[in-house]
Order: structure tokens, then sequence, then C-alpha cells
């Protein structure tokens, strides 16, 4: 049986495996970043974002916190050739520097590595595409082919109304409002 269908999700393996069907027109931009915990008392009812700046790479380094109440600063954000989630010593103090001009008053002696990631930006045609890319059989001009590439942040929060949406495709994907 052949699939009528194939949805191209794949994450950092989105555009080679796009490539194989010979779209060529994006390029990955790999953005690392990590967070730090925070073992002192802090603000948390609710998160801190600083005014990001022009052509900052994310939203900025700010304060989160999870359900069990782990408060964590971060991310940072720079450009990596490849996806490794290693964090080193340079990187830790290049973010506690970070920290320390948004949140002056943080004890820097309770700050400690937590974890990184590399966010999936693309390149389109060459230039930063700002955005989710979600694209379909009419502008990819491959029938049945859709695909998601760039899907970072705020993604995780986007992935059950983009599902709704992939999932509902019996239409011609252009024909949808998003």
């Amino acid at each position: 049986m052949i699939s009528q269908k194939v949805f191209n999700l794949a994450g950092h393996g989105a555009i080679p495996l796009r490539k194989t069907l010979g779209l060529v027109d994006l390029e990955p931009s790999l953005v690392k970043g990590l967070y730090l915990k925070y073992s002192g008392e802090f603000f948390k009812k609710s998160f801190l974002y600083p005014c990001p700046l022009k052509q900052l790479k994310g939203l900025g380094v700010h304060s989160t916190f999870d359900a069990h109440g782990t408060l964590r600063f971060g991310p940072n954000a720079f450009n990596v050739d490849n996806v490794s989630y290693e964090i080193t010593e340079e990187m830790i103090e290049d973010l506690k520097h970070n920290i320390l001009k948004i949140f002056p008053f943080v004890d820097k002696t309770r700050l400690s590595p937590d974890y990184a990631g590399v966010r999936p930006k693309i390149l389109h045609n060459g230039k930063l595409y700002g955005d989710f890319w979600v694209k379909g059989p009419l502008e990819l001009k491959i029938p049945g082919y859709f695909e998601v590439c760039g899907f970072e942040s705020p993604g995780l929060t986007a992935a059950p109304a983009l599902a709704q949406l992939l999932a509902r495709y019996g239409l011609p994907f252009g024909s949808v409002q998003r």
C-alpha cells in the first residue's frame, strides 16, 4: 500500500529529508541556548521577561519555573554549526554574566547548569525566516506532501493547534487560513 499523505515533522532532520525531494530553498540556522537552575529565593508568581533587544535570536534571558517550582534563568542564544547539548564552563559563565545584567540581585553562587537545547531556525533563500514554516502540496508542488520546519519556541505550546490543522487536511493546504 502506498501512502497518500506524507508529513515531514522531523525537527532537525526535516531539511535533509526535504532535500531528498529536490526542495533546496531552506537551510538550517542552528541557535543553541542553555538554562541555569537557581537554588535561591526568587519571585515565582509569573515568568519575568525583559524587553527583547533588536536582532535577538530569541526572547532573551528570562526567569521561568516548572510545575515543581524549580526556577531557571535563560536561555542565552548563540549560533552553532551542529546539534550538541554539551554545556561548557565558558557557556555557564557567559550566561551568568547575562543573568546578572538583567537580575542584579541574583546570587550567582546559587546558579547551576540545567539543560541546553538547539533551536531549528531556518534560512529561506539565504534569509532568516522568522516563523514556523508550514507548507503543503499546493505551495510545494508535491502531491500529498506536508512539512513543518523551523518549529521552535513556542512550538510545544503551538503543537496541539498545529496537529489539528494538519489532521484536517483533506482540503488543499493553501485554502486554510493560518
